[in-house]
């Protein structure tokens, strides 16, 4: 039974340059369309061809064909409902395969951009079009105009030093879900998204386009902006979901995840000498509890897997299967269990 049903308003049916895919639980359907006032403005000067794909799950009654929407824009728009929940991961597939665009541009709901931000993605579209190794791009996060907490600016500095660390030189080693461009023949290669590892979906399809010798180039210039959580709530539900994709990502690549304990500990202590020096209280408590807390949370799931991996070789398993199985028992799934999702293929 197909549990997806689609609107497609887009009456050519020839490619486009550029597919905006934007995954949306229904309950930031207001989000969405805030975003997609934004995008209406944004793309009015460019000259190149796009469209927009957004998948909705779970399907209810609300629809975004109530909402008042250009006409105009409306042609370029397909909606795509999905009757089940789905990960970020799996919204974003299922938006790639109906995208007819050469270059797929993923965005979240709750993102902003500068007016200029698709004049200057032009540049980087026929970049990623042409034949070089570079296949995807990180944009320049901006400091949002205001906070609506101070946690909420904390939250947005560890992001800054988090992306600063996987800096090398003109490039750069992760990628974000909120904004991603990536060449679509590329995307489809590599199997796109995992859609069995909950959390860091994007920072594990960056691991395989370097591993594939591929280049993620950084663009300063493609300026946008990303929410974050404002509550101690919301954050550290955050960072146990970041924790549990990570220590995946850890024990597939430990080539990019990978940090012993040691290091996790003086990269601390670093962080809560600068917030002393600036007399930054706020930061320092972010420093000793919600990085502490996500560092227990990181190295539980990591030895979790450790374990899980030791059992399966112990059990008499030859090591060569032990390590084609590695995957999924690091994402801790049963796949003869209902609710495993097999990584779909295009």
């Amino acid at each position: 039974m197909n549990n997806h049903k689609t609107t497609q308003t887009i009456n050519s049916p020839g490619s486009n340059d550029l597919s905006i895919v934007i995954p949306v639980h229904t309950r930031h359907l207001p989000k969405l369309l805030v975003l997609i006032n934004n995008l209406y403005e944004s793309l009015q000067s460019v000259k190149y061809k796009w469209e927009i794909v957004a998948v909705v799950s779970p399907l209810k009654h609300t629809s975004l064909k109530k909402q008042k929407i250009s006409l105009s824009f409306r042609k370029k728009l397909h909606l795509t409902y999905s009757n089940n929940g789905l990960s970020p991961a799996a919204a974003r597939n299922i938006g790639a395969r109906r995208a007819k665009g050469k270059t797929i541009l993923f965005v979240d709901s709750d993102m902003e951009f500068n007016h200029k931000t698709f004049y200057k993605l032009k540049k980087y579209i026929y970049l990623l079009e042409s034949k070089n190794p570079v296949a995807s791009i990180y944009p320049n996060f901006l400091k949002p105009k205001e906070f609506e907490s101070q946690l909420q600016r904390c939250e947005f500095l560890e992001d800054l030093r988090s992306y600063q660390s996987y800096k090398d030189g003109e490039y750069i080693k992760t990628l974000s879900g909120g904004f991603c461009l990536v060449r679509k023949g590329v995307f489809k290669k590599l199997g796109g998204f995992n859609e069995r590892i909950g959390a860091s979906e994007d920072r594990e399809f960056a691991a395989k386009l370097i591993n594939r010798g591929y280049k993620i180039i950084i663009a300063e210039d493609i300026k946008v902006y990303h929410s974050y959580p404002s509550s101690l709530k919301n954050i550290l539900k955050r960072k146990r979901w970041h924790a549990k994709g990570n220590a995946k990502l850890s024990y597939i690549y430990p080539e990019f995840f990978d940090r012993p304990l040691l290091k996790w500990i003086k990269t601390n202590i670093k962080r809560i000498w600068y917030a002393a020096l600036r007399l930054d209280y706020i930061y320092i408590f972010y420093t000793m509890f919600v990085i502490t807390y996500y560092t227990v949370w990181f190295y539980y799931y990591k030895t979790k897997n450790r374990a899980l991996h030791a059992k399966l070789v112990n059990s008499g398993e030859l090591p060569k299967r032990a390590l084609t199985m590695r995957e999924a028992m690091a994402f801790s799934i049963n796949t003869d269990s209902k609710n495993y999702v097999s990584q779909k293929k295009y």
